[in-house]
């Protein structure tokens, strides 16, 4: 009998895309070679990670006329051993509005990581409700959120003066 030849390959790099829509888990992709009428099978593993971004409340009420701050708690959470640094940012906020992050870029974990965002209001913004967004960008992930706040809506007091006259019960 002939030896058979024998080819040795220290890995195997198989190029895969996601979209937006494709879960995080792990798949199993079956990879087959040919060389002539040899044909081999071996198979892979694709895992997909992922982090998902939640703004608690979704919103708030700043009572000062003129402005003033309020904070929301920003969770990213890592889905399937997602495991990057997240910048977390508010893109192109509406007039008279700004957003701090403490801390501004964190790495999710699979309890939820954490950040304070600091949202400030200016007397430049509009009353009344404001949506805004928070943005969390990992590479070529982004995640995004919209929140509102509701800007100078001070309590309203209400008085109730008895009216003179003459009554019966």
């Amino acid at each position: 009998a002939s030896p058979t030849p024998t080819t040795t390959v220290p890995y195997l790099l198989a190029p895969a895309s996601t979209t937006s829509s494709t879960p995080a888990a792990a798949a199993t992709i079956p990879l087959n070679a040919a060389d002539g009428a040899q044909l081999r099978q071996v198979s892979g593993t694709l895992q997909v990670t992922d982090f998902s971004l939640l703004v608690s409340p979704s919103s708030k009420a700043i009572t000062t006329p003129g402005g003033g701050s309020t904070t929301y708690d920003v969770m990213l959470t890592s889905l399937d051993g997602f495991a990057s640094s997240v910048t977390l940012s508010c893109p192109s906020p509406p007039t008279g509005v700004s957003c701090g992050f403490a801390p501004a870029s964190l790495t999710p974990t699979s309890g939820g990581a954490h950040s304070t965002l600091t949202l400030t209001t200016t007397a430049s913004a509009a009353v009344g409700s404001i949506h805004f967004t928070v943005q969390g960008v990992s590479g070529s992930l982004t995640h995004s959120q919209t929140a509102e706040v509701i800007n100078g809506a001070a309590p309203t007091a209400v008085s109730v003066t008895p009216s003179s006259g003459t009554g019966t019960t």
